[in-house]
């Protein structure tokens, strides 16, 4: 399996949690991660090539210049937000599927059934994001909105690389991106979501994309979290001062199984407040 990740530097610490999760309920599985990063230091990759031998897989660091990401505004998501886009251009061509996570998950079963899913001539296998769904709801307004489809999450999302290579070349995420003036609440989530409107397939939220932070508003069923397979904390990330819910026993469960444990009982306990950009 080829899953990637896009992280910075202080990130690191967020990334080894969700991988240890990785790692630990996909014992049998052969796993080639690629962290895709721009800052990531000498010491930071060393830690990355210790989790890799503990764990008998394979962690490969692909540094992006931000040179190649100078189409793109970095704020108010930082310039990582956009290495997501990049990652069709800079695997090997061999590679022809990859499942992208966002580092602020964690994988609690087995996913080779769903890494094998049948694209049926579809960019990507996606789950839709409920947390906008919902704003959308209660009266938010939103730019990138096709009727045709319902927006969905780039947090988890199975690409078929070689269909996104043979249909868009990189300028084009660029230039979408331009052609809207960056208005783009959501960042690559947006220029994702315009060019592959109508040409994904979704699949089970609950099971590949449970958002922790719809505990919060919609409540907590002990049935359903259990059955997820990936669980994903955008905006309630266990690590801030944030209303916890009861998943975020999961992720620490993962968390006292690292090095940084101490480092991130001591941020929580600071009370480290949710970036304004993520709540």
């Amino acid at each position: 399996m080829n899953i990637c990740f896009s992280v910075n530097s202080e990130y690191l610490r967020y990334l080894y949690v969700s991988l240890t999760s990785l790692f630990l309920n996909d014992p049998g599985e052969k796993i080639h991660v690629r962290v895709f990063h721009i800052d990531l230091s000498e010491r930071d990759r060393d830690i990355l090539a210790g989790l890799a031998r503990s764990f008998d897989q394979d962690i490969q660091c692909v540094h992006i210049d931000k040179e190649q990401l100078a189409g793109f505004r970095p704020e108010p998501y930082p310039l990582e937000a956009y290495l997501r886009l990049c990652m069709p251009y800079m695997l090997p061509y061999e590679v022809d599927r990859m499942l992208y996570l966002d580092a602020d998950t964690i994988v609690e079963k087995p996913i080779g059934r769903f890494y094998a899913t049948d694209f049926s001539d579809r960019y990507a296998v996606v789950c839709r994001d409920l947390k906008l769904i919902e704003a959308e709801e209660n009266g938010e307004k939103h730019t990138i909105r096709d009727e045709s489809s319902s927006y969905f999450n780039s947090g988890v999302m199975l690409c078929d690389l070689k269909k996104i290579r043979k249909d868009f070349r990189f300028e084009d995420f660029v230039r979408y991106a331009k052609d809207r003036d960056f208005d783009l609440p959501y960042a690559d989530q947006d220029i994702l979501n315009g060019l592959f409107a109508g040409r994904v397939i979704y699949a089970d939220p609950d099971l590949y994309n449970y958002m922790v932070n719809m505990e919060v508003t919609c409540g907590y069923s002990e049935e359903t979290a259990s059955k997820a397979v990936i669980l994903h904390y955008a905006g309630n990330c266990p690590w801030y001062k944030v209303k916890v819910t009861p998943s975020h026993k999961r992720w620490w469960y993962y968390a006292k199984q690292t090095p940084f444990y101490d480092e991130l009982l001591e941020m929580k306990l600071k009370g480290l407040s949710l970036p304004k950009r993520l709540q």
